[in-house]
């Protein structure tokens, strides 16, 4: 990823959104996203099980999978939008767009610091 592999060409042609990871079978066909990669292959091989035996440890997994998603994930991306040098200028210019503001908004240093 430091040179920038899951960006080039080739890798686009494997997932368009230049993004990792990436499962390519033997057959040349390619699966991304963690969760549905791990599906595939507890599918695949069901034991160990990945994702709960029964009903209740599968909602269990579920459950904690979007709790991650929704509750850390996003709150770790607002930092990564609002305070990393290759990004931060994105943060601000998506919050002052909206408001119709230049795009280093006043607000962009009081969202990096929340």
């Amino acid at each position: 990823m430091r040179q920038g592999a899951h960006k080039s060409p080739e890798f686009l042609l494997k997932n368009s959104l230049g993004q990792v990871p990436v499962l390519e079978l033997d057959d040349g066909s390619t699966l991304s996203e963690s969760i549905a990669i791990c599906r595939y292959l507890e599918d695949l091989h069901p034991k160990p099980a990945l994702f709960g035996e029964d009903a209740w440890q599968r909602a269990q997994v579920e459950m904690w999978t979007r709790r991650i998603e929704f509750g850390l994930m996003s709150r770790i991306g607002a930092v990564w939008v609002n305070t990393h040098k290759y990004t931060a200028h994105v943060g601000y210019a998506v919050q002052g767009f909206w408001r119709g503001e230049p795009s280093q908004s006043s607000q962009g240093p009081a969202l990096a610091e929340r």
